[in-house]
């Protein structure tokens, strides 16, 4: 898991407020943690502004796009 990214995903209605889905780059929940666990292990890269943390009414969650970046030839490893 070392260096992997996740998404939070969302809630299920019956898994209370301190079940955290974690959902991984092909879009699909992963597992579950606490709140605890979550902030000791993991670092937060970026905040969302979603509001609906059911989502409901709300596109499920897809894979996470990868940007394709040209390295200049001075960075590459040859």
């Amino acid at each position: 898991m070392l260096g992997q990214v996740f998404r939070i995903g969302y809630y299920g209605q019956n898994d209370g407020l301190d079940c955290i889905w974690l959902v991984n780059d092909e879009g699909k929940y992963q597992e579950t943690m606490d709140h605890d666990y979550l902030f000791k292990y993991f670092d937060i890269i970026e905040l969302s502004e979603e509001t609906d943390v059911f989502g409901k009414r709300r596109p499920q969650l897809g894979p996470i796009t990868r940007a394709l970046v040209k390295l200049p030839k001075r960075a590459r490893k040859n």
